[in-house]
């Protein structure tokens, strides 16, 4: 086991409950003996005495544990609110808190039922959007003309939505990767929030403030985020906005509408497809996007730890902190050396915790914001030119989508904000770590040194020295660290230039369907206007307005046109 809490030794059993060690794996520890004169120095403003004041130390310790919970709050409604956190709280009297799974819990319920949700979109949705893009042949005793025209329409929808569904695709194959994570690491994850609550209350450090600081601005980013796609959505300025959820619902009640022409003959069906369609898509980004939160929530509070550790360690080596004539100055070498290990079990936990899922965030996310910076730019160069879109004759045809930019580009920011966040916190993490380094590295090895001192530089030297990188990782196949951040935007760079020179259309071309473009276009346009619900004008820019009725029921002979 990575980290866990050591074990008392016999001549401790007497000791109250609080004061339980957190070490580092193959040692054994007790907060009373290992870290108890800690409390010495204070986090780079020298040394203090407060040998007996343990009343006030000990409140410090419930302050730091109880700050560490508060701080995880806004997280923790978060993950709850996409379904990721099947875990239950139990707080004791030294302000730790212990985290156990249990699925019968409602965030374990509703975790349950939302990973049955994913299956089931990935498998029928999957399924109905490949049958849709390969045409599937009509069996003969189906082959009416409502099933012929409700493909075409079908058709039409998925093309004019590719990129929407690329990006919700990745998501969701993202979001898969996080359950069956959390699922596989459950108690390992229940097992790790509680060493970190426990971990704070014997390091005897409030770290808490620059991750609540995240966590706050993170939660009005997602909020200013919600309310201005919700405000797009109702204003019905953008048809994205309510053809994309409209789309998805489709591909995941397909099954059930039958071969009837639905978003003709009842307009409730589109409603619908629209209310199912778009929660889901909400829940599903969101949840694609949770963990990465989660983890720069983590590099945040690790962060923190070592930039304490060195404060103590300077303090301590560097500014005459420590008098060796002393009991306790021995001491103090041992104790930071201790912390320093159990900051390492804590970077180890993240490390082994987060595998599997940074890997499939960063793969996936680089794909992923290619497709939505180039969606952006399509729409925001093509999407209100009426002329263009018009002629029949020009080969990139297509149906215009007037401030369709608007909700790609703030999907596209929200992607680069959050994995360029995620990258530059880890990295921090790495500069914060190798900090302790430098100041190792100006204390000599030189002239008269105690047997405690000596053993305490060589095992800080063979600490920062090893072949196992104090960084974070994904698994082991990449290290984060500001070259990352270079390779990483590097890499979505050079793959934009190369999507840019094929220029895919990612929008509907009626003329590879019917020998009349004019005619399928005008039926086409007012298909989407019903759809999307957006001004009529958005899709019939011919000379004038359409003489042609729309296909509704009895309608439908015009397809014979």
């Amino acid at each position: 086991m990575v980290f866990g809490l050591g074990k008392k030794k016999p001549e401790e059993e007497d000791k109250k409950e609080g004061d339980t060690s957190t070490g580092a794996e193959g040692t054994e520890t007790t907060a009373d003996e290992d870290h108890g004169p800690s409390k010495q120095f204070n986090a780079g403003d020298g040394v203090y005495n407060a040998e007996n004041d343990e009343n006030i130390d000990s409140d410090h310790r419930k302050q730091c544990s109880t700050n560490l919970f508060k701080a995880f709050f806004p997280m923790r409604l978060f993950l709850m609110s996409v379904a990721r956190f099947p875990l239950k709280i139990e707080t004791h009297e030294d302000g730790t808190h212990t985290y156990t799974v249990n699925f019968k819990t409602p965030g374990g319920i509703y975790f349950s039922v939302f990973g049955g949700i994913l299956i089931y979109v990935l498998i029928f949705g999957s399924w109905n959007l490949f049958s849709i893009i390969l045409e599937f042949k009509i069996s003969p005793w189906e082959k009416t003309k409502e099933f012929t025209l409700q493909l075409e329409y079908e058709v039409a929808i998925v093309k004019r939505h590719t990129a929407t569904i690329v990006v919700l695709w990745v998501a969701m194959f993202h979001s898969l990767v996080e359950t069956l994570n959390v699922y596989k690491k459950r108690h390992y994850f229940g097992h790790f929030l509680t060493f970190w609550s426990k971990a704070v209350h014997t390091l005897h450090m409030d770290i808490a403030e620059s991750a609540l600081k995240y966590a706050k601005k993170i939660t009005i980013t997602l909020i200013v985020f919600i309310a201005i796609l919700l405000i797009i959505a109702f204003t019905r300025i953008a048809p994205i906005t309510s053809g994309a959820p409209g789309c998805f619902g489709m591909l995941l009640l397909r099954q059930f509408t039958g071969g009837n022409v639905w978003m003709l003959r009842s307009p409730f069906t589109v409603l619908l497809f629209q209310i199912v369609g778009g929660i889901l898509m909400a829940l599903i980004f969101f949840a694609s996007k949770s963990h990465i939160i989660l983890f720069t929530y983590q590099c945040k509070l690790l962060r923190s730890a070592f930039g304490i550790w060195n404060a103590r360690a300077y303090a301590a080596i560097l500014r005459g902190g420590i008098d060796m004539s002393k009991d306790n100055g021995a001491a103090t070498y041992t104790l930071l050396f201790k912390d320093h290990c159990v900051l390492l079990d804590l970077l180890e936990g993240s490390d082994r915790y987060f595998s599997g899922i940074l890997e499939s965030y960063f793969a996936l996310g680089i794909f992923d914001l290619v497709v939505e910076f180039y969606f952006f730019l399509r729409a925001a160069k093509y999407g209100h030119n009426r002329k263009l879109a018009a002629t029949p004759l020009l080969s990139d045809q297509y149906f215009i989508r007037p401030f369709d930019w608007l909700p790609a580009l703030l999907i596209f920011c929200m992607s680069v904000y959050l994995i360029f966040v995620a990258s530059k916190a880890a990295a921090e993490v790495a500069e914060e770590a190798l900090g302790g380094l430098e100041i190792i590295r100006r204390k000599t090895l030189l002239g008269r040194q105690t047997d405690e001192e000596l053993y305490f530089m060589l095992s800080m030297f063979n600490s920062f020295t090893s072949y196992r990188r104090i960084e974070l990782s994904g698994g082991g196949y990449f290290f984060m660290n500001k070259e990352f951040i270079v390779g990483l935007f590097s890499t979505i760079l050079s793959y934009f230039i190369i999507l840019a020179q094929f220029r895919p259309v990612m929008d509907y071309h009626p003329t590879e369907y019917d020998e009349n473009p004019a005619l399928l276009r005008e039926r086409m346009g007012r298909m989407l206007t019903i759809f999307e619900g957006v001004p009529e004008h958005h899709y019939l820019t011919t000379k004038q307005k359409s003489t042609f009725a729309p296909p509704l029921g009895p309608g439908l002979e015009e397809y014979d046109a």
